[in-house]
């Protein structure tokens, strides 16, 4: 399956739609990497699940990543993510992906709009609907697909941890 979208398509969506938001990329400070877990459910596919705990709530947070190397344990470069095999570092701007958080940011601003750009692990939520009569402003006003600061802090952690790469 072609994938539409990489890690970095969606963190630079997501700081253009919302360049002066006080949230996502400029509160990532306030969150953290509470457990990690990683799992090869395809030849070349990795899947990173995290607990991230937020200001007030711990969220589920996945990342699944397309056209993973997996090399035996002693490849030169390799990166090892405490399984039988390692892997070479994930590119961030090349590399495809999708992913998910059990936050309401995520699901009512990006959900929809990352499914419909393949970039959604699982089934996609409803759209968001205004409620009439409402003076809310738009959650997400150019439908641009994203991610929330969650999954931004989960990638800045694999990249920490040499899992991806620029």
């Amino acid at each position: 399956m072609l994938l539409e979208k990489s890690l970095n398509d969606l963190n630079i969506s997501t700081t253009s739609a919302f360049p002066d938001s006080k949230k996502r990329h400029n509160s990532l400070g306030s969150v953290r990497v509470a457990h990690i877990n990683y799992e090869r459910p395809d030849n070349d596919k990795l899947l990173v699940t995290a607990k991230m705990a937020g200001e007030t709530n711990e969220y589920s947070t996945s990342i699944l990543f397309s056209g993973v190397e997996f090399v035996s344990a002693d490849s030169s470069n390799s990166v090892d993510i405490g399984a039988t095999e390692n892997i070479m570092p994930i590119s961030m701007s090349r590399d495809d992906c999708k992913v998910l958080c059990g936050c309401l940011d995520f699901y009512y601003t990006f959900a929809w709009y990352d499914h419909n750009k393949d970039a959604l692990i699982g089934k996609p939520p409803k759209p968001y609907q205004k409620v009439p009569g409402s003076n809310r402003p738009p959650r997400n006003p150019t439908n641009a697909p994203g991610i929330c600061k969650h999954v931004m802090k989960l990638a800045e952690h694999l990249k920490a941890q040499g899992v991806l790469k620029s």
